[in-house]
């Protein structure tokens, strides 16, 4: 998990005066623990809390839980099954949640045009080799292309910190 993940807080414990009591005696104080009581629970439980009347479960998740997206989901849903699936595919995707990171493609240029005379002298990456050799085959798998472009970045690098000590050097 990455706590960067907005929808984590919907994993948490709420207090214990709002914990869900199912009719059975059991208690939920999350998500999480509500769907493990329902599987483990029979289907008279369920539909004690969820009839064509009443879904007291989609209830609590708004107003406890405060999962208002997941809330207005479950409201309709009137057969434990379905419940059950689209509970754990909630609770599977808050616990499962990334950031797809953003891959440059390899036309994207990353530098910003520098008019330096030292940058000058610098090959563009396209003339410098890459210090391991590409495949024969032209990937178009982006983190491929990408590690390929930082391999010939480092390169441009290695010769502009090359040229920088010349020239602080060669001024003391």
């Amino acid at each position: 998990m990455i706590d960067d993940n907005p929808k984590l807080k919907f994993l948490s414990k709420v207090p214990p005066q709002n914990n869900f009591g199912f009719s059975n005696g059991k208690v939920a104080e999350d998500i999480q623990g509500l769907y493990d009581i329902i599987k483990g629970s029979d289907d008279n439980n369920f539909y004690e809390h969820v009839n064509d009347t009443k879904n007291d479960f989609a209830n609590w998740i708004r107003s406890c839980v405060l999962h208002i997206e997941l809330a207005d989901k479950l409201y309709n849903i009137k057969k434990k099954e379905d419940f059950l699936q689209a509970l754990g595919q909630e609770i599977e995707t808050i616990k499962n949640y990334s950031i797809a990171p953003v891959v440059p493609t390899a036309s994207v240029n990353l530098a910003p045009p520098i008019s330096s005379p030292i940058i000058q002298s610098v090959p563009a990456a396209s003339a410098v080799p890459a210090s391991s050799p590409a495949p024969s085959n032209q990937t178009t798998n982006p983190v491929a292309i990408l590690v390929e472009e930082i391999f010939e970045f480092e390169e441009i690098f290695k010769s502009l910190i090359d040229e920088l000590e010349k020239e602080i050097f060669s001024e003391q």
